[in-house]
């Protein structure tokens, strides 16, 4: 459930991320737009005066005027052959665009009178020195026209400014008495301003030639990257997006999830319980119930399979019992050695013996507690492997212990001695010469491993070693027989003592199992103080 839990959240996460990511690119592609889009505007009179001023000139006196006027930009200036057709379909006015993606740089490119060139206007952006350099070209190129004509001039020239020009006399304006001083002396004054909701912008004042009056240009808007209402618009346009994503990815989920309630309905199709449904009984507690109700149908089949293999163990035992009964009368007609009588009485052991193994099986899977008690482990392996000397005296069974003395294990010692048992008969049964069973402390846990050097398992089929009834086709199943149910009870005997158990083959090339059982922190304390 935890995991469900980080997958859904962990998915919400990274869509928000995405959202946040394409939102914060696509403010970025915005606002270089805006930007490029913002100086072509306020460039586009500074580009007109310059693009007039090199179509006057030529030779020697071109190439002066361009180093005066870059110098007086503080930007580079150059004329260029025109190699393609000219960018910008508008040829009065410039084409700007970045020198390079990564560059500070902005290129202002016009096309001149001249066939075939170009002029190539190199700059970082609008800057007070661009602004007091266009005052002076505009000026420049008002004073080539007679006095009489120069109003008119400057009329069709301020048409090209994206911001307003104007001649205005000096009691026009509020200026203080060091600005007067600085246009006396001919220089060229800003003047800075900030407004609420527009960002920063200038204003420019030139001496207008000999008179009383004033060039004012402004106010100019520098660039606001963020304003108001391009913020709310990507903001809104954020959680848009992301209402959208979480939308999807619960569709999804609720998808599933009626798809979940259908195969619950296929498995348990007769409910136990009822519950009032209503427009408010969310999918959720209605699952819920769908759940309760097929674990009551599960537990109900579970009880009835139960108490059928019960019955029909218990019911065949007495005909068992008759039969050999009557085999023991026919002893007394027949040889006791008869092919007959031998094959019965193995046919009959062996079928009390898969009934036995399925009550033991059966009773461990229903028993939820086991008695708990201490037990001296070594002496039950011992025990174990004692037996299985007489039983095979061709093997060499052998004992590995790293166990501290008095070592004492808490379980159940009828379930741990059935336990030891499956596993030392398995390993005997299909050892070459060889069986080891090895105990030693590890991690907080008793391992337990058991290895024979007989022929190993098949690697396929490990995983479903554990499962009742299941026998695996290979070389070590087609030498000995079983019913599927030895290694099965070892597996609820391990669970009934929160063991786990785990099969691989060994570096012998025969089986190995391993069993790890944990150990309370007082048994460990008590088995380090026995090892000083």
């Amino acid at each position: 459930m935890k995991r469900l839990f980080w997958e859904i959240y962990s998915v919400i996460l990274l869509s928000i991320f995405a959202v946040l990511l394409l939102s914060y690119t696509a403010f970025s592609y915005l606002n270089q737009y805006r930007y490029q889009t913002h100086l072509q505007e306020v460039m586009s009179g500074t580009a007109y005066l310059l693009k007039a001023g090199v179509n006057r000139q030529e030779g020697e006196n071109q190439q002066r005027w361009l180093t005066l006027s870059a110098s007086l930009l503080n930007a580079g200036l150059s004329i260029r052959n025109l190699k393609k057709p000219f960018q910008n379909p508008d040829e009065k006015n410039a084409f700007i665009y970045k020198e390079e993606l990564n560059s500070e740089l902005f290129v202002l490119q016009q096309k001149l009178n001249k066939a075939n060139k170009i002029l190539e206007f190199k700059f970082e952006g609008f800057t007070e020195q661009i602004a007091t350099a266009t005052a002076f070209l505009l000026l420049n190129e008002i004073g080539r026209y007679d006095v009489s004509k120069r109003q008119s001039a400057f009329d069709d020239i301020s048409q090209i400014f994206s911001y307003p020009i104007y001649r205005r006399s000096r009691q026009d304006l509020v200026l203080d008495s060091r600005q007067l001083e600085r246009l006396d002396r001919g220089e060229t004054i800003i003047e800075w301003d900030k407004h609420y909701g527009r960002g920063l912008s200038i204003n420019v004042y030139a001496p207008w030639g000999s008179t009383s009056d004033l060039l004012h240009m402004g106010s100019i808007d520098f660039f606001e990257p963020y304003p108001f209402h391009i913020v709310v618009s990507v903001f809104i346009f954020a959680l848009i997006l992301i209402a959208l994503s979480v939308f999807v990815i619960i569709k999804h989920l609720t998808g599933k999830l009626y798809q979940l309630h259908d195969k619950v309905d296929a498995i348990s199709p007769n409910n136990t319980l009822e519950i009032e449904q209503s427009a408010d009984t969310s999918a959720l507690d209605l699952l819920t119930l769908k759940v309760h109700n097929m674990a009551e149908r599960i537990k109900s089949l579970l009880d009835e399979k139960a108490y059928m293999i019960r019955a029909v163990s218990h019911d065949l035992r007495t005909p068992i019992a008759k039969m050999q009964f009557r085999l023991e009368m026919l002893l007394a007609d027949l040889d006791e050695k008869h092919p007959a009588l031998l094959g019965c009485n193995k046919d009959l052991d062996q079928l009390s013996t898969l009934i036995d193994e399925l009550l033991t099986y059966e009773k461990l899977t229903l028993q939820l507690r086991i008695n708990i008690y201490a037990i001296d482990i070594m002496e039950l392996v011992t025990e174990q492997l004692q037996n299985y000397k007489l039983l095979y005296p061709k093997l060499t069974i052998a004992v590995i212990s790293k166990l501290p003395k008095n070592f004492i294990l808490e379980g159940n010692e009828p379930l741990l001695n059935r336990l030891l048992d499956n596993l030392v008969n398995n390993g005997a049964r299909y050892a070459d010469s060889k069986l080891t069973l090895t105990l030693i402390i590890e991690d907080k846990h008793l391992k337990l491993q058991i290895d024979d050097d007989g022929n190993g398992l098949d690697n396929k089929t490990i995983s479903k070693l554990f499962s009742p009834f299941y026998r695996a086709e290979g070389s070590r199943n087609s030498k000995n027989g079983g019913y599927g149910l030895g290694l099965a009870i070892v597996k609820q005997v391990a669970m009934q003592h929160k063991a786990s158990i785990t099969a691989c083959n060994n570096e012998l090339g025969g089986a190995r199992f391993t069993l790890l059982f944990p150990l309370k922190l007082t048994a460990l304390i008590e088995s380090e103080k026995s090892c000083l």
